[in-house]
């Protein structure tokens, strides 16, 4: 664990610090890091424009990188998009179905939510997956909350012939995907919250030249006249502009790095949740939910306010965590409470930073009874 911890520069900077915040955003190995000095330093100028060679090896290392990307996931570089973040991936997708009805589920992370309200026709939010029917399903994988796995395979059983949109964003960093199995027209995710920087996320569209992009600009046409334009039938179509090349080549070495280290991070997620498990019952702190498959823990006092105990964890014991509705306000009305403390673990957190942590809910716990 000492060699994991000793690649992420920040937490040389900040030795005391028990971060637990990684369902917002992770922090960076050194390779991502250097990457970006990289590309800067000797690969610097936009791609897909320019003839002279500097251009031609800027454009050969963004492919690459989709390339990578691609491989992550099992699908191929055609059918990978960069855009800035998820968000932008899921406001991409939902807005191909416009006008039309979309099922999708109260576990929904608001970048989800937000542009189905918009721009459905109309819309139901399940609790259970078994209800799901529709032609258009719009899914989260994996809760940024209660930390829930949804099991896409069933969706696509029980609904053969939909779209069905995906958002991986946290389960991309923990789990592996192989996109073919689980059968998606559409899968979106981020790169910070999987050590890669920000800036950029990931759209893949099994099919990207049935669908439109959302943004119009440079570099996503074939033909324009003083009345028409013919878009490309590359995933370009969908990256207009100066796409994030520098983003792009960092992302890859996230991927690159993840990929190194992903047995250990199963091993070691899965020995948080037993561990946490055991000890939030012992303490008698209940989470949202504890049948989970990826450490993400929301929990709350009736007695004292979500953001009071994050300050205090902060202030007192060095801990940083998210405090709120972590952009999932249905979800907290559906289950009947209000703001939540939400702590999420990844690949350089300890078992020793999870019993500090306990402790120190057990002290705040104390200090309030």
């Amino acid at each position: 664990m000492d060699m994991i911890r000793s690649d992420f520069p920040i937490l040389s900077k900040y030795p005391r610090l028990i971060y637990l915040d990684n369902a917002a955003t992770t922090h960076k190995p050194k390779s991502v890091i250097d990457a970006l000095s990289e590309f800067y330093i000797n690969y610097n100028a936009n791609i897909h424009r320019g003839v002279y060679r500097l251009s031609e090896e800027a454009t050969d290392l963004y492919e690459r990188s989709r390339e990578i990307v691609a491989r992550f996931i099992g699908a191929e570089p055609y059918q990978i998009v960069f855009v800035k973040n998820a968000t932008e991936a899921l406001n991409t997708a939902i807005w191909n179905f416009r006008s039309l009805d979309i099922q999708s589920t109260v576990y929904e992370h608001h970048s989800m939510l937000l542009p189905i309200y918009r721009y459905s026709k109309s819309y139901k939010l399940h609790s259970r997956i078994d209800e799901i029917k529709g032609d258009i399903i719009a899914v989260t994988h994996a809760s940024n909350v209660t930390g829930r796995v949804i099991d896409l395979k069933t969706i696509r059983e029980n609904n053969p012939n939909a779209i069905i949109i995906a958002d991986g964003t946290q389960y991309v960093p923990h789990m592996s995907v192989d996109i073919k199995s689980i059968d998606v027209d559409m899968y979106a995710f981020s790169g910070h919250k999987m050590l890669g920087p920000t800036g950029i996320g990931v759209l893949y569209i099994k099919n990207p030249e049935q669908y439109e992009p959302l943004m119009l600009g440079g570099g996503t046409v074939s033909n324009v006249t003083d009345s028409m334009f013919r878009l490309l039938d590359t995933v370009e179509r969908y990256e207009a502009g100066t796409p994030p090349i520098a983003e792009a080549y960092a992302l890859s070495k996230a991927v690159e790095y993840l990929s190194s280290k992903f047995e250990d991070l199963y091993q070691l997620d899965q020995k948080i949740i037993r561990i946490a498990n055991k000890l939030f019952q012992e303490y008698e702190i209940y989470p949202v939910e504890m049948n989970i498959n990826i450490p993400i823990f929301s929990f709350y006092f009736p007695s004292v306010h979500s953001h009071d105990v994050a300050e205090m964890l902060d202030t007192y014991y060095d801990i940083a965590v998210r405090s709120g509705y972590h952009c999932a306000q249905p979800l907290h009305e559906f289950l009947g409470i209000g703001p939540t403390v939400r702590a999420s673990f990844y690949i350089y957190n300890t078992e020793e930073e999870l019993y500090k942590f306990m402790n120190a809910l057990k002290n705040i716990i104390l200090k309030f009874k």
